[in-house]
């Protein structure tokens, strides 16, 4: 769909902050967490998704007509999976996240939004991103004055950095001439990386001998740096998983 490169150092730098967020949870005793304890941990979730209609101008062959034009894409709601390992300093998370989406195209439009046909596709979403969530713990029977039950409530806030890539394929039918036995277009295997951001909140529940469950919202914003006249990727995400601490 589209091709660009992310920097050398962009690069280097999720190098180094994966190692030390791995480095930090390579302890595998289980560990019963005590309420704004100290704990490493692996995590998974399901991730649904929203995907932004994503423009951009795209330069066509010598045989077409429409030249250079505009072109929306619309996509279905991309679900995957988010797998994270970090570490827990009571009242600080620091963390790898791991994720992957999938999404099919559902229809696509150019100038004064006429509309394609024959649209067809589907995008890989893959991302890598270092989080940074501030929570505080609270046990409800503590709370409650009858004592510690063994469950922890945790709100908690998130911001994170990294990368988001694009893998995919796109066919759809010119406007000008949809008779044309020539008339059909295609981006096969087109890929774009770009630098991320993403920034979210939500609720965790603390078990007893490390378990816990938790949800949240979050969402990603991807820089394409106008690249082909496209706007910047916007991904909003409802969470929840299983994280086990050690």
């Amino acid at each position: 769909m589209f091709t660009k490169k992310l920097s050398t150092a962009t690069a280097v730098g999720l190098a180094a902050l994966l190692s030390a967020s791995v480095a930090s949870a390579m302890d595998t005793s289980i560990n019963a967490k005590e309420i704004n304890g100290r704990s490493s941990y692996i995590g998974i979730a399901t991730a649904n998704s929203d995907l932004t209609a994503i423009s951009f101008m795209d330069d066509r062959n010598t045989q077409t007509s429409e030249g250079k034009n505009g072109r929306t894409i619309n996509f279905d709601d991309p679900d995957g999976f988010l797998a994270t390992i970090g570490n827990d300093y009571g009242y600080v998370r620091l963390e790898t996240e791991l994720g992957f989406r999938q999404a099919d195209v559902t229809s696509m439009t150019g100038v004064a939004d006429a509309v394609y046909t024959g649209v067809s596709g589907s995008v890989d979403i893959g991302t890598a991103m270092m989080n940074l969530a501030f929570e505080y713990s609270v046990d409800p029977g503590e709370v409650s004055g009858s004592g510690a039950s063994g469950f922890t409530v945790t709100p908690y806030i998130t911001a994170g950095g990294g990368a988001l890539g694009v893998h995919g394929d796109l066919n759809y039918l010119r406007i000008a001439n949809a008779t044309d036995p020539n008339g059909n277009e295609s981006v096969d295997n087109g890929f774009f990386i770009a630098p991320a951001i993403q920034g979210g909140a939500g609720l965790t529940v603390g078990l007893p001998y490390g378990i816990e469950v938790f949800g949240g919202y979050s969402e990603m914003l991807a820089y394409t740096y106008n690249y082909r006249g496209s706007n910047d990727i916007h991904i909003k995400t409802v969470s929840g998983g299983l994280r086990v601490n050690f």
